[in-house]
């Protein structure tokens, strides 16, 4: 997430305008603080596996919630 942002800091990749990727699994990621909607998403197959340990589920949590506006450091 943020993957193309990341890169473009580096100079690698034009930045992207949008604050979510076109090819990026966060639209099924749900720990964002805002809520992310994508028209025909039923029609796309997951490409992630649901979380099934604790620090993954229920851990990373506990120092809230990410914003799409967040960048990687």
């Amino acid at each position: 997430m943020g993957n193309a942002h990341h890169h473009a800091a580096e100079e690698r990749m034009v930045a992207v305008p949008q604050a979510i990727e076109t090819y990026t699994s966060a639209p099924w990621f749900d720990g964002f603080r805002e809520t992310i909607v994508v028209r025909g998403l039923e029609a796309v197959v997951r490409p992630v596996t649901e979380a099934h340990t604790w620090l993954l589920t229920i851990g990373w949590r506990c120092d809230g919630l990410l914003s799409v506006a967040e960048r990687p450091t």
